[in-house]
C-alpha cells in the first residue's frame, strides 16, 4: 500500500549542513539559505502566494516588506459545519471546500513548522539554544523563528577580523585540476557575506583578485592576456566567467589531444634510471620519455616539475631545476601528482619556475 508524500517530502535540502561546534556567520549564512530554500518549496496562497511558507523564517515586518502583503497564518476550521437547513446543493459543496482547503492550509502549515524546527534541532548542537527549552514541553512549542533568531542574535555578529577572512579568500590558490564552477560560487558566497557585512565587494574588484589567482596557476597566461586587451566596456563580470570557462574548456581539450597520444609513447620511460651514471648509459640507447601524440601535434617530454614541454633533454629525470619532492620517474602516463601544464614553445623565450612542492 502506497503511502502519501507530506509537502515537506519534496524539501530541496532534505538533511541541512550541520554546524560543527559554535556557530559561525558563515556557517549561519548558508544555514539561512538551506532553511529559507525549504520553507519557500512548499507552496501556500497566503503572503502573496510567492514565497511557500518564508514567512515561518522571518519576523512579520520582514516579511511583509519583502513580499508587500502580510502573511495571515491558518487557524484550524473546527469541525466540519452544520449546513443550512435550506441551503442548496452548490452552496454546500462550496461550504464544504472552504473547509476541506482550510484543513489542507492548516496542516501544510504546521507541517512545514514542524519538519523545520526539527531540522534545526538535528543540525545545531542544543547548547547554542537551550535557553528557549521548556522544562516539560521541550521545544514542542518553539517556532523555527525562534530558534533561527536565537542562534542569529547570539552568533551570526561578523566581526572585523570575519571581513578581512573573507576578503582574503578572493586570492586563495587555485587548483587548475578543480573545476571553475567551484571558484565562481567561492566568489558569489564571498559577495554575499561582504554585502551582509555592509562593506560589499563590487565586480571590478573581484575580476581584479580573481584575475591575479588565475595568474598565478601559470596555466592561463595566454587567457589573462587576451582578458586585459579587451575594451573595458567589454569586461563585465559575465564575459569574465564566460571568457575563462571557454579558455579553461580550451586548456582540458589541449590536455586531452595530449593524453591520447600517451599510451604506447612511454614503453622506454618506466625503466628511467635515477642516477646519474645509470642515466647517462641509459640514454645512449633509450630515448627520452616523450610523448607521441598522432596528428601534427609536435613531440612533447614531460618534467614533474615544470610540465609537458617540447625539449628533449628535459624531462623528469634530467630536470637542473628541480622543486622540492620532485620525483624523477614521473612520466606523461604516470605524473605523480606532477605538474600537468604545457610550457609554451615560444623560441628563445624562458618562463619562470615555481619551486614549490607541487604534492
Amino acid at each position: 500500500m502506497s503511502t502519501a508524500l507530506l509537502p515537506t517530502d519534496n524539501f530541496p535540502h532534505p538533511i541541512l549542513t550541520k554546524v560543527v561546534g559554535q556557530p559561525t556567520p558563515k556557517a549561519m549564512q548558508l544555514f539561512r539559505k538551506e532553511l529559507y530554500a525549504n520553507a519557500m518549496s512548499v507552496a501556500s496562497t497566503r503572503g502573496g502566494g510567492q514565497n511557500g511558507h518564508l514567512a515561518l523564517m522571518m519576523d512579520e515586518p520582514t516579511y511583509t516588506a519583502l513580499a508587500g502583503v502580510a502573511f495571515v497564518v491558518p487557524v484550524h476550521p473546527g469541525d466540519q459545519p452544520a449546513h443550512a437547513h435550506n441551503a442548496t446543493a452548490a452552496q454546500m459543496t462550496e461550504t464544504n471546500r472552504q473547509y476541506d482547503k482550510a484543513i489542507v492550509d492548516f496542516n501544510a502549515y504546521v507541517g512545514v513548522r514542524n519538519k523545520l524546527r526539527s531540522q534545526i534541532l538535528e543540525a545545531v548542537d542544543n547548547t547554542y539554544y537551550a535557553t528557549l527549552e521548556h522544562d516539560q514541553f521541550g521545544y514542542a512549542q518553539v517556532t523555527p523563528f525562534q530558534l533561527l533568531d536565537e542562534l542569529a542574535t547570539t552568533y551570526d555578529i561578523i566581526r572585523p577580523e570575519d571581513i578581512t577572512a573573507n576578503a582574503k579568500r578572493l586570492e586563495e590558490a587555485l587548483n587548475p585540476d578543480d573545476p571553475l564552477e567551484t571558484l565562481w560560487l567561492k566568489i558569489a558566497t564571498c559577495r554575499l557575506f561582504a554585502t551582509r557585512a555592509q562593506e560589499p565587494i563590487s565586480e571590478a574588484t573581484a575580476m581584479r583578485l580573481t584575475l591575479i589567482v588565475f595568474d598565478n596557476t601559470g596555466v592561463f597566461e595566454m587567457a589573462c592576456d587576451l582578458w586585459r586587451r579587451k575594451a573595458d566596456a567589454d569586461k563585465t563580470y559575465h564575459n569574465f566567467k564566460s571568457h575563462f570557462n571557454a579558455e579553461n574548456a580550451e586548456r582540458l581539450r589541449r590536455i586531452t589531444a595530449q593524453n591520447a597520444g600517451f599510451h604506447g609513447a612511454n614503453t622506454a620511460d618506466e625503466a628511467t634510471p635515477s642516477t646519474p651514471a645509470t642515466r647517462e648509459a641509459a640514454n645512449a640507447v633509450t630515448p627520452s620519455p616523450a610523448v607521441q601524440p598522432n596528428g601534427d601535434v609536435p613531440r612533447m617530454y614531460y618534467c614533474y616539475t615544470h610540465g609537458l614541454g617540447f625539449n628533449p633533454n628535459h624531462y623528469s629525470a634530467t630536470c637542473e631545476n628541480k622543486c622540492e619532492g620532485h620525483k624523477d620517474d614521473a612520466t606523461a602516463s604516470n605524473m605523480m601528482g606532477g605538474n600537468n601544464r604545457i610550457m609554451p614553445n615560444r623560441s628563445g623565450a624562458r618562463r619562470a619556475i615555481n619551486t614549490t612542492n607541487r604534492d
